[in-house]
């Protein structure tokens, strides 16, 4: 046993009735809704359309439980979410944790970035530019932007 599989076992330990209980319970034909065919809440009954982990996933938890919308809005703490809110509210918690979206810079482009504002400096077009350093138009274009918040920013705080 290695040691991801002893925390995983250490942290589930706690928990390994009720994941039982859960278990039974959702093999028992009483919990699936044979009018919707759709598998009940663990908590209320109502038709289930989230599965929620016992134990978070990134505590190496496997085991889900079936929970209507209201029900899982409640588990986190949420009024009425749908799943699009719920989806919505993790990218924003992602991003508060340093998590970035969206593909990086070329490294042959951050390399070339002194070049890049030089070129504009000097009066140069984006789709020149672009083509000089061989890099996208959008590259540039985020690269300038990006350069004239920095010298922005350093303005203000040098004359503060």
């Amino acid at each position: 046993m290695n040691a991801q599989q002893k925390l995983k076992k250490q942290l589930l330990a706690p928990y390994e009735n009720q994941i039982d209980e859960f278990l039974n319970e959702i093999s028992n034909p009483a919990r699936v809704d044979p009018s919707s065919h759709l598998i009940k809440c663990f908590e209320c009954g109502n038709g289930a359309d989230h599965w929620h982990h016992v134990i978070p996933r990134i505590h190496g938890g496997t085991q889900t439980i079936p929970l209507c919308t209201t029900c899982h809005a409640k588990v986190h703490g949420i009024d009425r979410v749908t799943s699009s809110q719920l989806i919505k509210l993790g990218i924003e918690k992602a991003r508060a944790n340093g998590a970035r979206w969206g593909r990086p810079l070329k490294h042959r482009a951050s390399a070339n970035v002194n070049q890049i504002v030089s070129l504009k400096a000097k009066g140069y077009s984006i789709r020149k530019i672009s083509l000089i350093v061989n890099v996208s138009s959008s590259t540039v274009h985020r690269i300038i932007n990006n350069s004239e918040s920095i010298q922005t920013a350093n303005k203000d705080t040098s004359q503060a």
